[in-house]
């Protein structure tokens, strides 16, 4: 923004601009260090660790973001009631590397050491020619990359509904008990229904799909906690059934490499998906269309995961 003769540019618009770049700076660095040492790994080795009972090791791992996202949000909208945002972060912060530490040294038995690594082959590139690969990747990239919108709208879309910040939190906190139990089902049911592991993704995005149509339309409290529970269980659900996905069509040796192969489709979506929804909403005011534009995402994910054959007719391969 450049001011012309006798115009002043606000203090505030001055403030933002210089902290843009080392936001985003801040977000690659995350997004960076999460996929080091994130789902990427994580679930390959349980994959490889727990054969047959893959839906309940992954599944269990993943209960840990739900409870975080169910005792986070309240915690943060009360201190949002007493600091500031940069407060209100800083105090969050420094409690949760407390809490980090605690658990790295209370909660680490002793004489745990590294698992001797078994030599594999070299990488098998043969999931390329799968259709199940893209059709998975397609899938989970379009339901993560809706609930990467929904977090850019929820703030902006709780504010327009006249909830308070505190509101807000245990709406959130509803979401992250949503996905607790979406996790729990998935690890109670998923190793039951292996060769139909395909339709617990489809129910866990058209019950996704269902809490975001819900919230478009609900008014009170009530509703919308209900609305945050559906599109929690969906999006909770959805996390581990993306590697039980892969672990029923792709041989375990492979899995690392499949789940890996599969992050660059989810690009695209990040890089168009919350800039459009935050164009929408500059324009109107409002982000009711694009919970209905998120919605029919939804949809369409769960129609291309109904697409994938039945799981016993993808041959497991291991070789090129």
């Amino acid at each position: 923004m450049t001011a012309t003769a006798g115009e002043t540019v606000p203090a505030s618009i001055e403030l933002r601009s210089a902290a843009l770049p080392l936001v985003a700076l801040g977000f690659l660095c995350f997004s960076l260090g999460m996929n080091l040492y994130g789902p990427v790994v994580i679930n390959g080795m349980l994959v490889k660790l727990y054969a047959g009972r893959e839906a309940r090791a992954l599944a269990t791992a993943a209960i840990g973001i739900s409870f975080a996202a169910a005792l986070l949000p309240p915690l943060l909208g009360s201190l949002l009631a007493h600091f500031d945002w940069r407060g209100a972060l800083q105090w969050l912060s420094l409690g949760m590397l407390a809490a980090l530490w605690l658990v790295i040294l209370a909660g680490t038995p002793r004489g745990v050491v590294a698992v001797q690594s078994r030599a594999e082959g070299p990488a098998d590139t043969g999931f390329y020619r799968d259709p199940a690969f893209w059709l998975i990747g397609l899938c989970v990239a379009l339901a993560v990359n809706v609930s990467i919108v929904l977090t850019v709208a929820y703030p902006a879309h709780f504010a327009s509904r006249g909830f308070s910040p505190a509101q807000a939190g245990w709406f959130l906190a509803a979401g992250g008990t949503g996905g607790l139990l979406g996790k729990t089902c998935l690890a109670w049911l998923g190793d039951a229904i292996q060769s139909q592991a395909k339709w617990a993704a489809v129910a866990a995005l058209l019950v996704q799909c269902a809490g975001i149509f819900l919230l478009h339309a609900a008014q009170d409290a009530p509703e919308t906690v209900v609305a945050l529970g559906l599109i929690g269980f969906g999006a909770g659900a959805i996390l581990p059934v993306h590697p039980f996905l892969n672990s029923r069509y792709f041989d375990a040796a492979a899995s690392s490499h499949v789940n890996g192969a599969q992050m660059p489709l989810f690009l695209p979506f990040a890089l168009v998906g919350a800039p459009l929804a935050g164009y929408v909403y500059d324009r109107i005011g409002s982000y009711e269309p694009v919970l209905l534009a998120l919605a029919g995402t939804l949809a369409v994910a769960a129609l291309l995961a109904a697409r994938l054959p039945a799981a016993g007719s993808a041959a497991l391969r291991t070789e090129p």
